[in-house]
Parts: structure tokens; sequence; C-alpha cells
């Protein structure tokens, strides 16, 4: 009764975020930059993608409570 339809809304939008990075991750090829340095750039950026993504997640939960 107290969910809302925009939370369920931003529930899904997080959890699609997530396995987009998540894919991204799985057929990362270091092979597809020019440099070792653009492509540690690269997984860095990916990951605090992710942890954003999960603590969003995360904080949607706690708010929810």
């Amino acid at each position: 009764i107290r969910q809302s339809d925009t939370r369920l809304i931003v529930r899904l939008i997080i959890y699609t975020g997530i396995i987009a990075m998540v894919r991204k991750v799985i057929i990362f090829r270091t092979t597809d930059y020019a440099t070792m340095e653009m492509a540690l750039m690269a997984a860095a950026a990916y990951t605090i993608i992710i942890i954003a993504l999960g603590g969003l997640l995360l904080a949607e939960r706690v708010l929810e409570e």
C-alpha cells in the first residue's frame, strides 16, 4: 500500500543499469583500447558506476523501510 509507482520505476531503472554495467564488464577486452592506461581508466569507470548503482539500490531499499 505504501509503495508508489515512482519508487518501482526507479528500482527497475537501477536494476537495468546494474545489468547493463555487468554485461559491459563481462565483455570487457583490453585490446579494444589504444593503451593499457585507457583500458584501466575504463575499468575504473565501470567499477565506480557499478558501486554507485549498488549504493543507490541500497539507499532506495533502506528508505523503503
